[in-house]
């Protein structure tokens, strides 16, 4: 069996078929998207204070400090005191 060469049609396609499938995620999504965003950063980089996420997702101190809360009410981080 022989592979056929990969073409801009090709990544078109499947530039698509990303797109599309990212849209019907988020569609049924019900977690609100600055959470998830928020769980990304700790996922990927590890604790981070209240301050820190807020300049990453560059939104207000108090609006991270009611994001990192509702987190937590939902089980999914824990808060510790910064070193």
């Amino acid at each position: 069996m022989a592979l056929r060469d990969f073409t801009l049609d090709d990544a078109d396609a499947l530039r698509r078929a990303i797109g599309d499938s990212t849209r019907a995620v988020r569609r049924t999504e019900t977690t609100p998207e600055g959470q998830v965003e928020t769980l990304g950063f700790l996922a990927r980089d590890g604790a981070q204070s209240i301050a820190a996420l807020a300049r990453l997702r560059r939104v207000r101190h108090q609006s991270m400090r009611v994001t990192v809360a509702d987190l937590e009410a939902q089980g999914l981080v824990e808060r510790s005191p910064d070193p």
